[in-house]
């Protein structure tokens, strides 16, 4: 397989990177974990949280596909973009189109997940993508500024 990536886009990282970051950051805040850092850090991480025990490194980002609060249905997994095996993030957190949802998966099932390519019109392409199982994720869902469980398969954030 020949492993393939869009060009880096400047308006869709600055539709979606800082969006992202900040709901990803509500949903760890809400459980309980500070902000320690929110320089990112090219191929690293998009921002570093932590409490007494732990300070995990997190690679967040928005999907346009994810348009409702739960996963769709025909997905069979997560599609993570295969340049994240350079990140040396803890945790991977993917929102929905609306920020009201994230689903949650620790970056080393990210990186031990099937790697396979799809065509992408977006890029009119084909992409590499790690697909992740949907086992690998917990889900949560805000409403009124709370954060919800609604899928909880490895409670990462535990």
């Amino acid at each position: 397989m020949t492993i393939a990536y869009k060009k880096f886009c400047p308006e869709l990282y600055k539709e979606n990177n800082e969006v992202g970051i900040r709901t990803a950051l509500s949903l760890l805040n809400f459980i309980g974990y500070n902000t320690l850092d929110t320089t990112e850090a090219f191929r690293d991480r998009d921002c570093i949280v932590g409490d007494e025990n732990v300070v995990w490194k997190v690679e967040a980002e928005r999907s346009h596909n994810w348009k409702t609060l739960e996963i769709p249905s025909h997905w069979y997994g997560i599609s993570v973009p295969y340049r994240k095996k350079h990140s040396g993030a803890d945790i991977y957190v993917i929102c929905n189109k609306d920020l009201t949802a994230v689903a949650v998966c620790r970056m080393e099932d990210v990186k031990n997940s099937e790697v396979r390519e799809r065509f992408v019109n977006l890029s009119q392409m084909n992409e590499s993508f790690f697909n992740v199982p949907f086992a690998m994720f917990d889900v949560f869902v805000v409403k009124d500024d709370t954060w919800s469980a609604l899928v909880l398969n490895k409670n990462v954030l535990n």
